[in-house]
C-alpha cells in the first residue's frame, strides 16, 4: 500500500464553519538577502477543496504554478503586494512584512470578516473584525496556505527575472536565500544592486583570538588572579580588518555562533576585538532555517558571561597541562603531546591493549541439542549452574543425558520495543563507522550539511519509494509451540570446544561511547581527539581498532607514573563538571584553573639530581655507548624497540632493556649518531624530581675516551640516594677519537629514544668503494691542477699574438682568479672527507702560493726554465690535495680502499691536467716536443 502523507487545512470549518469571508495572509522573502518582500492576501470561497491548495513548500514547481492559477481564479479575492529593498532597508524584514500585510489587506476588494495571518498581528486600519495569528498557519489554513502560493510563485517569478540582470549570482536557484552557491557568489563578485544592505552574512572563520605565549611558562596566564592573557595571531588580521569596516556602517550586530561553550567565546571576543559597544547583541539557533533564524532576532539577548568564563577555564586547563606536560614528554621521552582528553583517551586504550596482550584463553565446552529448527543449549546440570573445562567432563554429562525431556514450565511474556532517538552528534559518529566513514570524515559531511546543500527540488519525495529489496528482513527466531508437562524428544546430543576471547580492542565508535559514558570531553571534539592520537603514533587503525604502538604504550606509563592524579578518568569527568558549574554560576572561573595548576606545581617541583658513593660500573649496570657525530649509522626508533624486546614483553624494566640495547651496539659498532639531549652549558641541567634527568658537560682539548670514562665514574662515585636501575653514559667523539662531549644521569632506559635519527650525513664513509674514491681525488686534482696552469696558457696565447709586450702586472692580476679553482676543489674535497675549517685554511693557502710562485716564473718567457718550472709547480698543486687526503685518512683509520682511491684518482687528475696545461704552452710560445725532450735529457 502507498504512503501519503496528509495535512489538515480544516482549520477554518473547525473554527468558523458559518463564515463567508476569511482572508489568510502569508510572506515570501523575509528571509533573504536579495531582491523584494512578497505579500499575498487570499478570500477564498466557503468549503473550498483541493489537493493543491497547502503550504507552498510541500508542492514542486509546477504544482505551485497550478495552484496559483486555480487560487487566481477560483478566490473570492486575492491582493499581492512587492515591499522594494527601500522600504526594508528603512525598516527591518519583520517590520516590512506588516506594512506589506497592511497594503494587501487594503488592496482587497472584498472587506473579510476574519484575518488569519501566519505572523504577529498587524493593525490593520478601519478593520473591526478577528485578526488572528496561527503559528505554523500555513500548514493548518486553507487561505494561508493559498497565500503562501501567491507570494512564493509571484517572487520566484521576480527573481527569475532578476537572473537574466544579474546572471553571476544564479538567482534562479537560491531566489535570494543565502545559500553556499550565494555565499561563493557574494565573495567572487560582490554584491548587486537588489542585494539588501540590511543584513550582511559575515564569518570569523572560528575563532579569532588565542591565549598568548609569554607570562609565567609561557602560558598566557596571569597568575595574579588567573585570568587569560590573549594575543590575536597575525593570520586572523585580515578577517578582523574585514569585520570592522562592516562593523563601523552597521546599525546593529547579531553574533551568531554556536550555542555552547566554544561559540559563547568567539562571540565574546568578536565583541571586544570589534568595539561594538551597546549596538550587539547574541543570537543563538540550532538549524540554518527561515524561522529559526528568524526567531532567534526576535529572542536576542545579551552575551552570556558565565559560559564565557566556562571557556576560559577550559582554555588554561588545557593550555597549562598541553604545553607544560607535552613540552615534559618532548624533552623526556621524544613523545610529541600530552592533554586532558586525548591522554586520558589513550589510557583506555592502554589498559585494553594490556589486558589483550596479558590474556590467557581458558578452555570451555558447549553441550546443545535440537528440537525441531529450535537449538537447546544446556544451561543447568542437576539444577546447578554448569561450565564445563573439557572435553571428558563433557563426555561425561553427555553419557547421563537422554533423548525424553519433560517441559516442567512455560513462561510468555511480551517486550516493548522503541525506535530509535534522532542522533545526537555522538551517536552519529558511532553509526557512520558503519560506512567506513572516519570521524573527521564526518565531521566534514556534517558540517556540510549544517551549511547547506543545493538541491533542485527540495520538495522531493524520493525517501518515500523504497526498494523493499533493499530492506533487510527482520529474522524472527520462532519458539516451538510447548506445552507443561509436555515430553519432547530432541535429536542427537553434539559437544562444541570453545575458547575464551580476550575483550576486542576499541573500534572509534566504542571508544566515543566509553568516553561519552565517562563524561569526558564534548561530542564536538571526539573527532579530533581521535585524529590526534593517530597522528602523534601513539595508535593505529588496524581493522577498524585502535592497536596502541609502544610509542603510545610508553607515552601512557610515563604519564599515569608521574601525573595519574591528572590524567585519569575520574578528574577529567570532574573537569568537565566543574566547567558546567561555572557556566552555571556555582563556582568562580579562576578556581579550576587554580586546583589544576596547583596539582602540576607539585608534579612539576624541579630539584637537582645528587651524588653517592663509587660504583663498579657491570654491578650497577653502568652503560656506555660511544657516539661518532661523523658518520650516517642509523637506527630507527622502531627497530630499536623491537631488538631491545629480544623476546621479552614490554613491561620488562629498564636494566634489561638497557642491556640488550647495549649488546645490539657492541656487535654493530660504536659509531651511532644519536639526537643529543641537553645543553652544552657546562652546567647540570635540572631535572624533575624522581624523573629521569641528564647531566651534560663538554671538553675542550685532547682528552681521551679513557679519561672522559674516568670523569664520569668520579661524577657517579659520590652520588647519593640514587633511584635508578640503569646509569647510562653517553660519550660523543670526533674522528680523531677526541671526546667532545658527554651526557651521563638516571635515563632508565631511555638511551633507546636518544638513538633517533643522524645529526649530519658524510659523503664519504669510512667504508667506500674504490671506484667512488678514485673518482673523486681525480676530479679534484684535475679541477686543482687545471686551476693553476691556466696561467700559463694565457701567458701563453697573450706572447704568441705579441698583443701584450711585458707581461709583468699579469701575476698579481690574476693570482686571485687562480685561487678561485683551487677553493672550489678544496671545498670538494672538505665535503667528502670532513677535513676540520684549519685543513681548509691551509689548502687554499698552498693553491695560493704555488700560483703566485708559477706567475713569477711565466714572467721571464723568453727562458726556456719556464715550460719546465711551471708544469712541476703545476703539479706540485694537483699532488697537494690527494696526499692531504690520503694522510687525512690514515690517521683515522679509514680503510685503504678509501686512501689509495683517491691516490690513484689524485695521481691520474693531475697528470691528465699537466698534458692539457702543456700543449696550451707549447702551443702559445711555439716550443716542440722534441725540444723539450732535448732539455729534460
Amino acid at each position: 500500500m502507498d504512503k501519503q502523507i496528509v495535512y489538515n487545512y480544516d482549520y477554518e470549518q473547525i473554527n468558523y464553519p458559518e463564515v463567508q469571508k476569511i482572508a489568510g495572509f502569508d510572506e515570501a522573502g523575509r528571509g533573504a538577502i536579495a531582491g523584494p518582500i512578497v505579500v499575498a492576501a487570499v478570500i477564498l470561497p466557503l468549503n473550498f477543496k483541493s489537493n493543491l491548495i497547502k503550504d507552498s513548500k510541500k508542492l514542486t514547481f509546477k504544482q505551485r504554478d497550478v495552484a496559483y492559477q486555480l487560487i487566481i481564479e477560483q478566490s473570492l479575492d486575492y491582493a499581492i503586494t512587492v515591499i522594494d529593498l527601500e522600504v526594508i532597508e528603512t525598516n527591518n524584514p519583520k517590520i516590512a512584512s506588516v506594512i506589506g500585510m497592511e497594503i494587501a489587506f487594503q488592496s482587497l476588494s472584498l472587506t473579510p470578516n476574519i484575518c488569519l495571518i501566519d505572523f504577529e498581528k498587524p493593525n490593520f486600519p478601519d478593520f473591526a473584525g478577528i485578526i488572528e495569528s496561527i503559528i505554523k498557519g500555513d500548514q493548518k489554513s486553507i487561505n494561508i496556505a493559498a497565500a503562501s502560493i501567491l507570494a512564493k510563485v509571484f517572487r520566484d517569478r521576480i527573481m527569475i527575472d532578476y537572473h537574466q540582470v544579474y546572471p553571476d549570482y544564479q538567482f534562479d536557484v537560491h531566489k535570494g536565500y543565502y545559500t553556499k552557491v550565494h555565499a561563493e557568489n557574494l565573495k567572487k563578485y560582490g554584491i548587486s544592486a537588489i542585494h539588501r544592505k540590511d543584513y550582511i552574512v559575515l564569518s570569523s572563520d572560528g575563532h579569532i583570538r588565542d591565549l598568548a605565549t609569554k607570562g609565567k611558562y609561557g602560558l598566557g596566564i596571569n597568575f595574579d588572579d588567573y585570568t587569560p592573557i590573549y594575543k590575536t595571531p597575525r593570520a586572523r588580521m585580515p578577517i578582523i580588518r574585514k569585520l570592522k569596516a562592516a562593523a563601523k556602517k552597521a546599525s546593529h550586530i547579531y553574533l551568531a555562533t554556536d550555542h555552547d561553550r566554544e561559540g559563547e567565546a568567539i562571540a565574546y571576543h568578536l565583541d571586544n576585538v570589534l568595539e561594538t559597544g551597546l549596538k550587539s547583541s547574541r543570537v543563538t539557533f540550532n538549524e540554518i532555517t527561515k524561522d529559526a533564524i528568524l526567531l532567534a532576532i526576535d529572542n536576542n539577548h545579551k552575551l552570556d558571561l558565565n559560559l564565557v568564563h566556562s571557556q576560559q577555564a577550559r582554555q588554561m586547563l588545557d593550555r597549562v597541562i598541553g604545553f607544560r606536560l607535552s613540552n615534559l614528554l618532548q624533552k623526556k621521552i621524544g613523545s610529541r603531546s600530552a592533554g586532558r582528553v586525548q591522554s586520558v583517551a589513550l589510557k583506555l586504550l592502554t589498559i585494553r591493549e594490556r589486558e589483550i596482550a596479558n590474556f590467557i584463553s581458558e578452555e570451555f565446552w558447549i553441550i546443545t541439542s535440537h528440537y525441531q529448527d529450535f537449538v537447546l543449549t544446556l544451561e543447568k546440570y542437576n539444577n546447578e549452574p554448569i561450565r564445563i573445562a573439557n572435553e571428558t567432563e563433557a563426555k561425561a554429562i553427555k553419557v547421563a543425558l537422554s533423548d525424553n525431556y519433560k517441559v516442567i514450565s512455560v513462561t510468555k511474556q511480551s517486550r516493548k520495543r522503541n525506535s530509535l532517538n534522532p542522533l545526537t552528534t555522538s551517536t552519529m559518529l558511532q553509526a557512520a563507522t558503519k560506512l567506513n566513514f572516519t570521524t573527521l570524515k564526518t565531521t566534514f559531511i556534517a558540517q556540510q550539511l549544517y551549511e547547506g546543500i543545493e538541491i533542485n527540488e527540495i520538495e522531493f519525495k524520493g525517501f518515500l519509494i523504497i526498494d523493499d529489496s533493499s530492506i533487510e528482513k527482520e529474522v524472527v527466531l520462532k519458539l516451538p509451540d510447548l506445552k507443561e508437562s509436555e515430553t519432547i524428544i530432541t535429536d542427537q546430543v553434539q559437544l562444541h570446544q570453545n575458547f575464551t576471547k580476550p575483550k576486542p580492542r576499541y573500534s572509534e565508535a566504542r571508544l566515543i561511547k566509553t568516553l561519552e559514558d565517562l563524561g569526558i570531553g564534548r561530542p564536538s571534539t571526539y573527532s579530533l581527539i581521535l585524529n590526534t592520537i593517530k597522528v602523534r603514533g601513539y595508535v593505529v587503525l588496524e581493522n577498524k581498532a585502535f592497536k596502541v604502538t609502544e610509542k603510545g604504550l610508553l607515552t601512557n606509563d610515563k604519564l599515569q607514573e608521574f601525573f595519574y592524579d591528572i590524567i585519569n578518568e575520574n578528574y577529567t569527568s570532574q573537569v568537565e563538571t566543574q566547567l558546567d558549574s561555572i557556566a552555571q554560576v556555582d563556582k568562580p572561573a579562576y578556581m579550576t584553573s587554580h586546583d589544576c595548576l596547583a596539582i602540576l606545581k607539585q608534579k612539576l617541583k624541579v630539584k637537582k639530581i645528587g651524588h653517592t658513593g663509587t660504583l663498579d660500573p657491570i654491578a650497577t649496570g653502568l652503560m656506555v655507548v660511544l657516539i661518532n657525530e661523523a658518520t650516517k649509522s642509523l637506527l630507527d626508533l622502531d627497530q630499536a624497540l623491537k631488538i631491545i624486546e629480544n623476546g621479552n614483553s614490554y613491561q620488562e624494566n629498564a636494566f634489561i632493556k638497557a642491556k640488550a640495547l647495549s649488546d645490539f651496539l657492541k656487535s654493530k659498532s660504536t659509531d651511532i649518531d644519536a639526537i643529543v639531549i641537553g645543553d652544552d652549558t657546562g652546567l647540570e641541567i635540572e631535572a624533575l624530581d624522581n624523573f629521569p634527568g641528564i647531566f651534560s658537560e663538554r671538553w675542550k682539548g685532547d682528552m681521551s675516551f679513557h679519561q672522559a670514562m674516568q670523569v664520569i665514574l668520579d661524577k657517579l662515585a659520590n652520588q647519593k640516594n640514587r633511584k635508578a636501575k640503569m646509569i647510562t653514559a653517553i660519550v660523543c667523539i670526533d674522528n680523531k677519537n677526541k671526546v667532545t662531549k658527554t651526557f651521563i644521569g638516571q635515563l632508565e632506559g631511555f638511551l633507546v629514544f636518544m638513538v633517533l635519527k643522524v645529526t649530519k650525513r658524510v659523503f664519504l664513509n669510512k667504508e667506500e668503494s674504490l671506484f667512488k674514491t678514485a673518482s673523486i681525488g681525480f676530479i679534484g686534482s684535475f679541477t686543482d691542477t687545471i686551476g693553476i696552469g691556466s696561467f700559463a696558457v694565457v701567458a701563453a696565447g697573450l706572447n704568441a699574438t705579441k698583443s701584450v709586450k711585458n707581461v709583468k702586472n699579469l701575476p698579481g692580476t690574476l693570482n686571485i682568479g687562480l685561487t678561485v679553482p683551487n677553493l672550489l676543489a678544496g671545498t670538494l674535497f672538505v665535503s667528502a672527507i670532513q677535513v676540520e675549517l684549519a685543513t681548509l685554511i691551509s689548502l687554499v693557502v698552498a693553491a695560493m702560493l704555488g700560483s703566485f710562485c708559477a706567475a713569477k716564473i711565466v714572467n721571464k718567457v723568453n727562458r726556456m726554465e719556464t715550460i719546465v718550472a711551471f708544469p712541476i709547480m703545476t703539479c706540485a698543486g694537483g699532488f697537494a690535495l690527494p696526499t692531504t687526503a690520503l694522510t687525512f685518512h690514515r690517521d683515522n683509520n679509514y680503510s685503504p680502499k678509501v686512501s689509495y682511491g683517491l691516490l690513484i684518482g689524485g695521481v691520474l687528475g693531475t697528470v691528465a691536467a699537466f698534458f692539457i696545461v702543456f700543449v696550451g704552452i707549447q702551443g702559445g710560445f711555439g716550443i716542440k716536443m722534441d725540444r723539450f725532450t732535448y732539455y729534460l735529457k
